[in-house]
């Protein structure tokens, strides 16, 4: 007795597809060879192997716009999936038979790697999740950086998985970094000047002042925040700020220069 099994497509009486799974069997009877033929609807089963497909290529289209890779980890079998944007964040193979632990842990610095652990260790065993952004080689030797999440999963009040995501985060850490040094150049060019400098709100009250300016007008910072410009001008210079300044909140004008006279605690000065 020989059987096969077939996936076949076929036509209904009203014209509809019918996706069906053909089992035929041979044999033989009375010197005559038989078949029996068994035909099952899988209409459903295909419907959902098509759901699947379409989730699948979705959650590949978006790694890729996002540059990031998911995983799972099974408490039970110690095993950890991975989805393929994840071998693409690591510059992986793909490969199944890598071992993602050691591999993967083998990219992020010597000096985190027991960081990383621990809170994976923490998230299996007690269900701590994590948020940690690292410095990153991949396997092709390139430098990243990546922010990493997990979350525990809960069976019966029993973790029996924890997922994750690594998102490439190298664009936003470079920017940031960028924005850091400027800052830091500021202020060190705000400190060490030898000139007044002052940062203030639209309608005129202090929010930053450099020490220089505070040694010119003789009030401290934490004084002059509590007050305006416009209450260390002298009276007979008030209307100059508001001239000058229209054109600047308005957008018209990027700079302007002028004198004017300001009230230093027990004189006034020209500046």
């Amino acid at each position: 007795e020989n059987s096969i099994v077939l996936h076949s497509s076929h036509e209904r009486k009203d014209g509809s597809t019918l996706p069906a799974e053909v089992h035929i069997s041979a044999y033989n009877h009375e010197d005559q060879k038989l078949f029996i033929v068994f035909i099952r609807d899988i209409t459903e089963r295909k419907n959902i192997e098509e759901q699947l497909l379409q989730s699948e290529r979705l959650l590949s289209d978006v790694e890729k716009v996002n540059k990031s890779g998911a995983w799972e980890y099974t408490v039970e079998t110690e095993k950890m999936y991975w989805t393929k944007g994840l071998y693409n964040v690591h510059e992986f193979p793909l490969d199944s038979s890598i071992d993602h632990i050691t591999e993967g842990l083998n990219c992020y610095l010597p000096e985190d790697r027991d960081i990383i652990m621990e809170a994976f260790k923490k998230c299996v065993t007690q269900g701590i999740p994590y948020d940690l952004e690292f410095p990153f080689m991949t396997y092709k030797k390139n430098h990243r950086w990546i922010r990493t999440k997990t979350a525990p999963i809960f069976e019966n009040n029993k973790i029996i998985k924890v997922i994750g995501s690594v998102v490439d985060i190298t664009e936003k850490k470079i920017k940031e970094i960028a924005l850091k040094e400027r800052e830091e150049l500021f202020r060190t060019l705000f400190e060490q000047v030898a000139v007044g400098i002052v940062q203030l709100t639209p309608e005129g009250k202090f929010i930053h002042v450099n020490t220089k300016f505070e040694h010119i007008v003789g009030y401290t910072e934490a004084e002059l925040r509590e007050m305006s410009f416009r209450d260390i001008t002298h009276p007979e210079d008030i209307h100059l700020d508001d001239e000058k300044s229209k054109p600047i909140l308005s957008g018209e004008l990027d700079s302007f220069e002028f004198e004017k006279i300001l009230f230093q605690i027990h004189r006034k000065i020209f500046i």
